[in-house]
């Protein structure tokens, strides 16, 4: 291995003002090209009074028309009718702007053979023009067709241009609408990850509803929801095991997904261990258009932040059958850091393959790169020695210029689902990641002086890592009848396997840092590292899960699961090798009431067990964090679920959850925790998601919580226990459809911690603050848009209180990226 790392082996981009103009000029030599159908043919439209009058906004690409169909009915709600042999042989107009879904319909067969039959307020029918010829159409509006696919509600939300989705199966495992859903639940949509340009797995999570976010540096930014860790991640429903922000998966790329949905609350029927925080789960994009469609994007910001994307799909059989879809996107940026810059890019590649109508067989990979360059580690001092706060300035670095911090990511993954004539489903998943890290950095300790500036402590640190973990699981979903209703049943098993070796390398014969007021943090000598020492983990999970909604009544439905997890870990640290076994069953019991069509009351109950990766000062494991989880809410929806609203009260009680002590586990550079036990958190929270007008896209979501030990002493006191996040856009009618304007606000309270200097303990505080963002689009025609986004819009100067390391981090300052795109 190499002094600079796996960047510089494998080829990693480095910073350069060259390479930013051959980026740049690649994407101004790029063509993009709009292929429309013809204009002209009359439609036919027997029942226009029962049309529905309220106009949604419409962003759907040219594609096949059953593609376009299902697209159009995520977006309204409608169902449509069509024969297969329509399917199979038309391809769609585009469709964009604001208009009613009868209007959206016939844009979309215009041109073509097709022609369109409103049949019901929320249904249509679409028909060969020969075949309204021959009097398909019936005097009163209805539609006589023989082998007839119905398009409703789907998963997918790229193109429907909503800021909430008809379904999703997170909590539960099975596909149920947010309403019907016993959980909180919130999903960030393409359309919202579009609007607010959350281009990073931490921008997502630091608007979403109920989750605070702790960013240590520009690289490690850890997640928590109702005061506890985050770190359960699935990928389409794939749990994986998330080892630490070492590795640089809170900051990967979001071109690639579809949209992200999170629970807040315990998730162990589906994730292996009941996380009392919650699950977030990365719905990936796939090629469901059987034409050529894309879309090319270049993008430049402050600091320098040129961004590159691309998004291809195409058929790969003549039919359409195989599909293929290539992601790929660059970035290169500074920093609001004196010399900081980074350089990351993503590859993605997925085929689609129906090998027959009823089963689709996916494989894909992912491979994303991140390099840093002289990075901080860590914050900033806090405190001099005698307890008076130090005057820091946003952009100081701490870091020589020898720090580094590359991380490469590689995951293969492929499912093969299998649909029945009964509407049972079997899906089996196979994924396999391969993580790897490298960094040689420079953490600041200390009190200074506030005369002399002596007191600041280095310590320099170089470590490598590696990871790779195998996940098999298989699942079956179906319907049932029992007593003359009808239920549905869920049921699987899972496999998980992580191999983790880590090697870390000491500092002999380092230099001081005399005084912190004249120190050159980019001329410190890099120091002489000691011989590495190894670490090896291996985490093994096996787990077998079933779980059923049963139909009590019309109103009432009752969902009730059970998994059973096994876990076995095993290190090996300097030949000292510790172990650990364990088996638990952790229920599930959930209800909801439906008081009319539009509001529905809900309870769970979910006990918790979760695995740990965090460490004692020993670094031995801590014991698995066990406890429960209840919480009951009540949910609206309307306007056919394309708005959603929820309230919620929760209360979790924890033994064993991992506390920071302050210190670091000697020889390594993770920090120590102890288990806290009898920790009680409650609270409130609420989210209301959608479309509240047409054109007007709104998320609103606040949260209120306490967490206590079993003494009464508040406990994660860095964490705020009130947020509030709003994010709305605004596209209007007539003239000015072309324009989408908008704007939000995040507000967080107070958050602190006592630290103890010479002169005493202070209380090292965060008053409560907002941050304010705008953004604006204007799309020139059907292909070319630009975007405009600011965050931080008032310069807002805030920090954020590192516990672990008694430090802060400041955020960023006022920020503005201007996007142009192309779509073909």
């Amino acid at each position: 291995m190499s002094d600079r790392g796996i960047a510089e082996r494998k080829g990693i981009w480095t910073a350069s003002a060259d390479r930013r103009t051959k980026q740049i000029a690649a994407v101004l030599l790029g063509s993009t090209i709009v292929a429309h159908g013809a204009l002209g043919i009359p439609l036919i439209d027997r029942a226009s009074a029962q049309e529905a009058a309220q106009a949604v906004r419409f962003s759907i690409p040219a594609q096949p028309l059953s593609s376009a169909v299902d697209a159009f009915s995520r977006a309204t709600g409608w169902q449509v009718g069509y024969p297969s042999d329509i399917a199979r042989s038309t391809t769609s107009r585009a469709v964009s702007g604001t208009m009613t879904p009868g209007e959206a319909l016939r844009r979309m067969v215009a041109g073509t053979e097709v022609g369109v039959s409103v049949t019901g307020p929320t249904s249509a029918a679409l028909v060969s023009s020969a075949a309204a010829e021959d009097g398909a159409i019936a005097e009163d509006g209805s539609v006589m067709l023989d082998m007839v696919t119905v398009e409703g509600q789907g998963e997918t939300t790229e193109g429907t241009g909503a800021y909430t989705t008809p379904q999703m199966g997170t909590a539960v495992g099975l596909p149920l609408s947010i309403k019907e859903t016993p959980q909180s639940v919130s999903v960030v949509t393409r359309q919202r990850l579009e609007d607010q340009r959350l281009d990073s797995t931490a921008d997502v999570l630091k608007t979403t509803t109920g989750i605070q976010v702790q960013e240590w540096d520009s690289q490690r930014t850890e997640p928590f929801s109702r005061g506890f860790y985050l770190n359960t991640f699935q990928y389409d429903g794939v749990p994986v095991n998330n080892l630490d922000a070492m590795y640089g998966e809170h900051r990967s790329d979001t071109l690639q997904y579809d949209h992200v949905e999170v629970l807040r609350g315990a998730s162990g029927l589906l994730t292996g261990t009941g996380n009392p925080s919650g699950a977030i789960n990365f719905v990936r994009k796939h090629a469901d258009s059987r034409v050529l469609t894309g879309e090319v994007t270049t993008s430049y910001g402050s600091w320098n932040d040129f961004r590159e994307t691309l998004d291809v799909t195409t058929p790969l059989s003549g039919d359409g059958s195989v599909r293929g879809r290539f992601i790929g996107s660059f970035n290169d940026r500074e920093s609001f850091r004196d010399r900081e810059d980074s350089a990351s890019g993503l590859l993605y590649g997925i085929i689609d393959a129906d090998l027959t109508p009823d089963t689709r067989l996916s494989v894909g990979a992912e491979h994303q790169r991140r390099e840093l360059n002289d990075n901080i580690w860590s914050g900033l001092l806090p405190y001099f020695s005698d307890g008076t706060r130090t005057d820091f300035s946003r952009s100081f670095n701490t870091a020589p210029d020898w720090a580094f911090w590359d991380t490469e990511n590689t995951t293969v993954f492929g499912s093969l689902e299998h649909r029945f004539d009964n509407d049972w489903v079997v899906d089996v998943d196979a994924t396999h990641l391969m993580r790897e890290g490298e960094a040689k950095l420079l953490y600041v300790s200390g009190q200074p002086d506030p005369i002399t500036g002596a007191g600041a402590e280095p310590w320099p640190a170089w470590f490598h890592h590696e990871a790779a973990q195998t996940v098999l699981s298989a699942k079956i979903t179906g319907p049932y009848e029992l007593f003359g209703r009808q239920h549905e049943f869920f049921s699987g098993v899972l496999y998980d396997h992580t191999h983790e070796d880590y090697i870390y390398h000491g500092a002999t014969n380092f230099a001081p840092i005399e005084s912190i007021f004249d120190w050159s943090p980019a001329s410190y000598p890099e120091p002489e590292w000691a011989k590495g020492s190894l670490r090896v983990q291996k985490i093994e999970q096996k787990g077998a899960y079933a779980a059923t909604r049963i139909s009590l009544t019309d109103a009432l439905n009752v969902i009730g699961g059970l998994r059973y997890t096994q876990y076995d870990t095993w290190q090996d640290r300097r030949s000292v090798v510790s172990e650990q076994s364990d088996g638990r069953a952790t229920p599930y019991i959930g209800a909801t009431y439906d008081l009319n069509e539009t509001y529905s009351l809900y309870a769970s109950y979910t006990s918790v067990f979760r695995l740990q990766n965090e460490r004692d000062i020993r670094d031995d494991f801590l014991e698995p964090v066990t406890g429960s989880n209840t919480e009951a809410g009540v949910k609206g929806s309307w306007f056919d679920e394309r708005l959603n609203a929820s309230v919620a009260v929760f209360r979790t009680l924890e033994d064993n959850v991992a506390i920071a002590t302050g210190e670091r586990i000697p020889g390594t550079t993770q920090f120590a925790y102890r288990p806290g036990q009898g920790i009680e958190t409650k609270g409130v929270e609420g989210e209301v998601s959608g479309e509240l007008l047409p054109g007007w896209n709104l998320t609103l979501g606040g949260t209120y919580f306490e967490s206590r030990d079993g003494e009464g002493v508040e406990v994660n006191t860095t964490l705020p226990r009130s947020i509030v996040r709003l994010f709305t856009t605004y596209t209007p009618e007539g003239n000015w459809s072309n324009l989408t304007i908008g704007g939000g606000v995040n507000w967080q309270g107070e958050t602190y911690l006592p630290i103890t200097t010479a002169a005493g303990t202070s209380r090292l505080t965060q008053s409560d603050y907002a941050t304010v963002s705008l953004m604006a689009r204007y799309d020139f025609n059907e292909t070319f848009s630009g975007q405009l986004n600011v965050e931080n819009l008032f310069d807002k100067k805030f920090v954020q209180i590192l516990e672990g390391d008694e430090q802060i981090s400041f955020g960023a300052p006022r920020r503005a990226l201007f996007r142009l795109s192309a779509k073909f």
